[in-house]
């Protein structure tokens, strides 16, 4: 089960020194059921990636099944030869009071935030399959032309057949 990223930004309100982090995040392959996350901060750059991470958690957090949720521990990014990498830790919350540490890892292409938000996902996702509860798509009619739509075979009466 994967998620898509929609959205992501990081909106500065100088005058009260904060951030907002907004995140809207989608099922892969069906954009119309949409989660957003949203999460506050004070302006710095280790608490923008800590908002970033945290309005992520919190989209996902939307579909989760009840009594489990994604806590963030820990947002960093490393230099690694000629690249920076960003690395996320976060920990999943089971019903049974369970703990379990999840580590997501992507290379900074050029943009920090998203790859705070994918870092985050890649930290998820293995396990996001098993403990989300996403609606179900809703019955799609069959937009074909008649002529192509498949219909019930009606039974034809062969010769010698019974009825």
């Amino acid at each position: 089960m994967r998620l898509k990223i929609l959205h992501v930004a990081l909106v500065t309100d100088a005058v009260r020194n904060q951030i907002e982090a907004r995140v809207v995040l989608s099922r892969a392959g069906d954009e119309d059921v949409q989660f957003e996350g949203i999460a506050r901060a004070t302006i710095s750059l280790p608490q923008n990636r800590r908002a970033l991470a945290q309005a992520t958690l919190a989209a996902v957090n939307k579909v989760l099944e009840s009594d489990y949720s994604f806590l963030l521990e820990e947002v960093a990014s490393y230099q690694l030869g000629q690249r920076e990498v960003v690395v996320v830790t976060v920990t999943l919350l089971t019903p049974r009071g369970n703990e379990e540490s999840l580590v997501g890892a992507v290379t900074n292409k050029g943009d920090l935030n998203g790859a705070v938000v994918k870092a985050t996902l890649d930290g998820i996702n293995r396990r996001l399959g098993k403990v989300a509860t996403f609606p179900k798509p809703e019955h799609r009619a069959d937009r074909r032309p008649p002529e192509q739509q498949t219909k019930p075979q009606e039974q034809q009466a062969r010769p010698g057949a019974a009825p």
